[in-house]
């Protein structure tokens, strides 16, 4: 969560999974540092895989703000529920992930399912989009292309700090 404390808007960076034990995590948060969830002005996604698109529908029935996510991964937001076990399986494993791995994600795809709360409406964006500002400050998208199709970060120019997902990351996928 950015927090602009002029404004007290907020710009959320991924969106984790809407497990019950995470919404009662995030909301003892954001009642912890004093924030609204009716403050969050976008819901920006670093990619589309579960663990970060999950609990995007959730945050934005309780703030109402819009999520974007690049284009090559919106279609993850759009048919994560419908997934066939032969479609993930691919995706797995064009992901990096060895066979056995993903045969191992592919029993529990009823429990991934379960964590995925979709979206009301979602907004695609390109590499070349404008930054996003948040009060004085800019959030500037990067490409990070390797972990997914549209995977990208987001860095806050005026604090030189990036938020890069997945990007970096040890094993299994391309990594920086």
């Amino acid at each position: 969560v950015l927090e602009d404390e002029e404004s007290q808007q907020l710009l959320l960076i991924d969106a984790a999974v809407a497990s019950q034990k995470a919404k009662t995590t995030i909301q003892d948060y954001f009642e912890r540092k004093g924030l609204s969830f009716n403050n969050i002005r976008q819901i920006l996604l670093t990619h589309g895989h579960i663990d970060h698109i999950g609990g995007a529908g959730w945050f934005q029935r309780l703030s109402n703000a819009p999520i974007a996510i690049h284009q090559a991964d919106a279609n993850h937001l759009a048919n994560w529920a419908h997934r066939s076990p032969e479609r993930w399986f691919q995706e797995l494993r064009e992901w990096g992930l060895p066979s056995s791995i993903a045969t191992s994600l592919i029993k529990i795809g009823p429990f991934y399912q379960s964590i995925f709360q979709p979206p009301m409406y979602y907004e695609e964006f390109a590499f070349q989009r404008a930054p996003i500002p948040l009060g004085e400050t800019l959030l500037h998208i990067l490409p990070l292309r390797g972990h997914s199709a549209g995977s990208c970060g987001f860095y806050l120019e005026d604090k030189q700090v990036l938020f890069a997902g997945d990007a970096i990351l040890e094993c299994f996928t391309p990594h920086i």
